[in-house]
């Protein structure tokens, strides 16, 4: 995309936990938002349950959504992407919420497959390391997206419905996890290193990095010897959230899903054989960002 008037541009993520809406200004590619804000709504709270959006979380979300146009139409951005994923993609009533959302606020959702999201979640990492490659990782909410990023393509994208939210809703999380992850095509995606991509990642790096020294930073984000931080995972895991709130500051509703994405990265380390971890900074929004300023 070229623009000529050099106004704003921004994008609304949509997720099964919270609703993210962020601007940038020019020239946009390699700035930090000006704006980034995170409301946490809870659309996919109930969706291992039953099969719908959670009523409160739907009402969070047409409140959040009805701020966050208020601050588009006040900025005049001058163009907008808005993206929905795993809980819009899985729910019963998920086009209901879209069309709600386009009949109140004209407002249009894209919601994405989870292979496209893989794609945006390796493209967001291309656009902090361009050399980077090895498998990709994106944890949220509903679902797990991974993908194998080799000499600059992406390859091998897939989802599984193993969001920390399901995780956490299941009865038996560790088989759950292990079910799921025995599904995968171990071959195509199988790589030494690591990429996380998310926010509940990036919180069990920070977690770690009070804890071990032997996290290093890079212009990626945070690398870490993959038996370390599994052993790191395996321990926060056994962890309640009010001890994770207590020894780590973590805001309370991170610390209830740190038990379960720490089981999950710990599981996923050990179903690939993952030698080396680079907990990226990125996001599936960076790679967004790239493709709507046509960079890959």
């Amino acid at each position: 995309m070229q623009s000529e008037n050099k106004k704003p541009i921004g994008i609304i993520d949509i997720g099964s936990n919270s609703i993210r809406l962020v601007m940038y200004e020019w020239p946009y590619h390699g700035e930090k938002p000006f704006f980034n804000e995170k409301v946490q709504c809870g659309l996919g709270e109930d969706l291992e349950d039953t099969g719908y959006l959670c009523p409160v979380g739907i009402e969070k979300g047409l409140s959040t959504l009805r701020g966050f146009h208020a601050l588009i139409q006040a900025t005049e951005i001058e163009q907008l992407r808005v993206i929905g994923t795993a809980a819009l993609r899985d729910a019963k009533d998920g086009t209901d919420f879209v069309n709600r959302v386009k009949q109140d606020l004209d407002l249009d959702i894209d919601i994405i497959s989870g292979e496209e999201e893989a794609k945006y979640a390796a493209l967001g990492v291309m656009t902090f390391s361009p050399e980077a490659e090895g498998l990709i990782g994106d944890l949220g909410g509903g679902s797990l997206e991974l993908a194998k990023l080799s000499s600059k393509k992406v390859t091998a994208p897939y989802s599984s419905p193993i969001g920390v939210l399901r995780v956490m809703k299941n009865a038996d999380p560790q088989n759950f996890i292990q079910r799921h992850l025995s599904k995968l095509n171990k071959d195509a995606l199988r790589h030494d290193t690591l990429f996380t991509v998310g926010g509940t990642w990036r919180a069990i790096g920070q977690c770690c990095a009070q804890d071990n020294s032997a996290i290093n930073k890079t212009s990626s984000g945070m690398h870490v010897e993959a038996g370390a931080l599994k052993d790191f995972c395996i321990q926060l895991s056994k962890s309640s959230a009010n001890k994770i709130i207590k020894n780590h500051h973590m805001e309370s509703r991170r610390a209830e899903l740190l038990p379960y994405s720490s089981l999950l990265l710990a599981e996923l380390i050990e179903h690939f054989e993952i030698k080396d971890i680079i907990i990226a900074q990125s996001s599936l929004r960076d790679g967004l960002l790239a493709e709507m300023l046509g960079s890959f």
